[in-house]
């Protein structure tokens, strides 16, 4: 229970934080769970679309605070290794 007038502030600053980030993780979560239906049905387009929603909605999480910077990148690249398209790019190299 808070005791002063400011402890009491925080915690209601506190709370509006936290019903943000959750819907940015929230929304982060959605995209790659669509990413992931894409890639299933090995539609392409679909996947790259959805690749591309992915990385807007992770950095602009990553911008608001809702997670680190290092963490929406490792998301992205992670991602980024089931996407259709980059599998043809590895396999063109070789």
């Amino acid at each position: 229970m808070a005791n002063t007038k400011q402890a009491i502030k925080m915690t209601r600053k506190i709370k509006t934080r936290t019903k943000h980030n959750r819907w940015w993780k929230l929304q982060v979560k959605d995209s790659i769970k669509a990413l992931l239906d894409s890639v299933t049905k090995t539609d392409t387009k679909a996947s790259q679309k959805a690749m591309s929603t992915l990385t807007k909605k992770v950095d602009k999480a990553a911008k608001a605070g809702a997670i680190p910077q290092n963490k929406a990148k490792r998301i992205k690249s992670k991602y980024q290794k089931l996407t259709p398209s980059a599998t043809k790019a590895k396999a063109t190299k070789k």
